[in-house]
């Protein structure tokens, strides 16, 4: 009895793939953001907002502080952009298959990993999965451009010959 079940557990354990163990890494560390038209960078909390960010920096005062909220309105307004460099190891690399997963991305968002386009999401309540191996190096750089909704909402309210109850944004996911 004790052989036979040391051969079943040497025959388990001997089924187990040598080389393609799956790793998992999060990347939510070392992220930047600016506003697209500006070129200096700041630094960010991901996972958190661009709202936090910019008071994280002292760029607009507490939104939840008296009618403040009127006076940063502009922020949801404007193209957003963050960014996260990273680096992979040669055993990383080799691997079969190397996804990016996404958790949730706030609603209309350009992907781009070492400049290539790699998503663009339109939906804040669903998880993104990006077969990204051919695209990774040793050294590689995340970016995400966060879009504003209101031109997006317009572009569908424009395809309706009539008009939807409780205004554009019922054209977002978000």
């Amino acid at each position: 009895m004790r052989y036979s079940l040391i051969v079943v557990i040497l025959l388990v354990l001997g089924c187990q793939p040598k080389h393609d163990v799956p790793l998992t890494f999060q990347l939510n560390k070392n992220w930047q953001f600016k506003r697209v038209t500006d070129t200096v960078w700041r630094s960010a909390v991901v996972p958190g907002n661009v709202f936090s960010d910019l008071l994280e920096h002292n760029l607009i005062e507490d939104p939840f502080v008296s009618d403040i909220e009127k006076k940063v309105q502009w922020v949801s307004d404007t193209e957003w952009e963050y960014r996260t460099f990273f680096s992979l190891d040669k055993g990383t690399l080799s691997k079969k298959n190397i996804d990016l997963f996404f958790e949730g991305l706030d609603t209309y968002a350009e992907v781009y990993l070492n400049n290539n386009l790699i998503l663009e999401a339109n939906n804040a309540f669903r998880e993104w999965h990006i077969d990204a191996k051919r695209m990774l190096k040793t050294k590689n750089e995340l970016r995400i451009r966060f879009k504003p909704t209101y031109k997006f909402e317009r572009l569908e309210k424009q395809k309706l010959p009539y008009i939807l109850p409780e205004g554009n944004r019922i054209f977002t996911r978000k």
